[in-house]
């Protein structure tokens, strides 16, 4: 590597380091929907009351890497400024896990108990980025017969709720979530649309405790069931465990569908030759520094298929190639 390019990676890293800072916040706060459709932008006039001072510095510094140009008093979005802050929730979920950098001193000498995952960004990020998985979800469900209510394992803010009730008419909503911030944004999310529901906080591992009450609740309806990016969170490592959890949920539903969606860990040597065109790395080295398990697309595929379910449909997202090997980062599974 020469020093031109040693330098570009340099910068590029720390560049990378304030403009997710930026994006993320001015993202949650809703600031960003203020001013796409702005032609010109004036920071001393906005909505939310922010400090022009504070954002003239934000806007400077956005200039001066390329995502505004500044003229006189105010600002103007370049082409590259408006495609990527319309792409804000895809800076939420890497940054829901801010405080494990923010504390990394507690964290190298093991003191992470009391280091905590965003949640609240946590599943906006999540709900806002899976819409791509919800519709290909969603055609495969209908394919399967007809579905009147939904259980969705590790509900997150009920964006596949939302999604599938749209496109097929739900009767009810059962959610398993275990963050209390979860539960109170997709009950509410919920009842805002008028669908009837029950979420109930419970860790979605245990099926015992959430397949009793879902069974009452649910009773005389055609369930379909989704599992959105759960079983890296409950594996921890053992195949055994995760296929348990799947025969268990296949036990108390029999005759329901099956959505599962997931991450899929890369082999390095892999993600190091395509370091440019994938987060991957990122998001193994948050899952991993927050204590989850994300298995490689061999191990998942083999406990699918360990499992008492068939599988109907498989889709693979953001492959990556070496040689003649493909390698997804994601996979969204149908069973049944």
């Amino acid at each position: 590597m020469n020093v031109s390019d040693f330098q570009k990676n340099i910068v590029q890293n720390l560049r990378g380091f304030y403009l997710t800072q930026i994006i993320a916040y001015l993202g949650k706060s809703k600031y960003i929907d203020e001013i796409l459709n702005n032609k010109l932008i004036d920071v001393k006039k906005n909505k939310l009351n922010f400090s022009p001072e504070v954002l003239t510095v934000i806007f400077d510094y956005l200039s001066n890497v390329g995502f505004a140009i500044k003229l006189k008093n105010k600002y103007k979005l370049t082409e590259l400024g408006n495609d990527v802050l319309r792409r804000y929730s895809s800076y939420f979920v890497p940054h829901s896990y801010k405080n494990y950098f923010y504390f990394f001193d507690q964290l190298l000498k093991n003191k992470k108990e009391k280091i905590l995952v965003d949640r609240y960004e946590n599943i906006l990020g999540s709900g806002k980025t899976h819409l791509r998985y919800f519709i290909h979800a969603i055609h495969n469900l209908k394919k399967l017969g007809p579905i009147s209510s939904l259980i969705d394992i590790g509900i997150g803010n009920a964006d596949f709720a939302i999604n599938l009730n749209k496109q097929n008419k739900l009767n009810k909503i059962f959610g398993v979530d275990f963050s209390k911030v979860s539960v109170n944004e997709s009950s509410g999310a919920l009842n805002k649309k008028k669908i009837k529901n029950k979420v109930m906080l419970c860790d979605g591992g245990n099926v015992d405790k959430w397949a009793k009450v879902a069974t009452n609740f649910l009773k005389n309806e055609n369930v379909a069931i989704s599992l959105w990016f759960l079983i890296h969170e409950i594996s921890n490592n053992s195949e055994k465990k995760i296929i348990n959890f799947l025969n268990k949920i296949k036990f108390y539903f029999p005759n329901s569908p099956l959505i599962i969606c997931e991450l899929v860990n890369i082999p390095s040597d892999v993600l190091s030759e395509n370091k440019e065109s994938t987060y991957i790395p990122e998001y193994l080295l948050f899952h991993q520094l927050s204590s989850q398990n994300v298995l490689t697309f061999e191990k998942l595929n083999s406990i699918v298929k360990k499992s008492k379910y068939k599988i109907k449909s498989k889709i693979y997202f953001d492959e990556i190639k070496k040689k003649k090997k493909t390698f997804p980062s994601c996979v969204l599974y149908t069973l049944n």
